[in-house]
């Protein structure tokens, strides 16, 4: 029994490692790689989000090194990044289905997801360096799927480049909402108590 328990953490660790050489070859060229979908399993397209979106976070955490940070890229990241990506692939799902007039496999559209949330996920790690690095990764993980909807999915080029800048607006205009709401509570913090009353 703990030999055949040993063969599949073996077997399971031999393939996790061939998924993240696949991710290394996918980032040599993910331009062109977008098109080419993995055949991932749903648990192991969600197992490697995870783990992808743990590091990152951490990594986050740690440029500079930050407690509060390090546990929210462990414990909230994961779960934002997950929800994040399966409302997403829903998104698109059900676009598929209401204004193309046809069903796609939600899965593939979950691992296109996944890949194209990458550079995102890398770019994000730095963000504490530089913020408007999570735009450039926006932006980046934006191009990859509208490449992944045109060529794994057959959509319009026009129609998939439309249907994304618009997503990507609304989360540029949340970032920027977000950061002005943070600088005006960091000076409502570092104001004087006087000034407050």
């Amino acid at each position: 029994m703990a030999e055949t328990r040993d063969v599949n953490t073996t077997n399971f660790l031999l393939n996790l490692k061939n998924d993240f050489l696949f991710i290394l070859e996918f980032l040599k060229n993910p331009i062109q790689n977008i098109s080419h979908l993995p055949h991932w399993t749903w648990k192991k397209s969600v197992l490697i989000n995870i783990i992808i979106s743990v590091a990152a976070g951490t990594l986050n955490g740690l440029i500079p090194p930050n407690i509060y940070n390090i546990a929210f890229g462990i414990i909230f990241m994961p779960l934002i990044t997950f929800l994040l990506t399966h409302i997403l692939s829903g998104f698109f799902y059900y676009y598929f289905q209401v204004f193309e007039k046809r069903t796609v496999d939600f899965l593939n559209l979950l691992k296109m997801v996944v890949l194209a949330n990458v550079p995102f996920l890398i770019l994000h790690s730095l963000t504490s360096l530089l913020p408007p690095l999570t735009l450039i990764g926006l932006a980046f993980s934006a191009l990859l799927l509208i490449v992944g909807l045109t060529e794994s999915f057959s959509l319009d080029r026009k129609r998939a480049i439309k249907l994304v800048s618009v997503l990507y607006v609304m989360v540029f205009v949340v970032w920027l909402w977000e950061k002005i709401d943070t600088r005006k509570l960091s000076r409502t913090f570092s104001a004087p108590y006087e000034q407050i009353q």
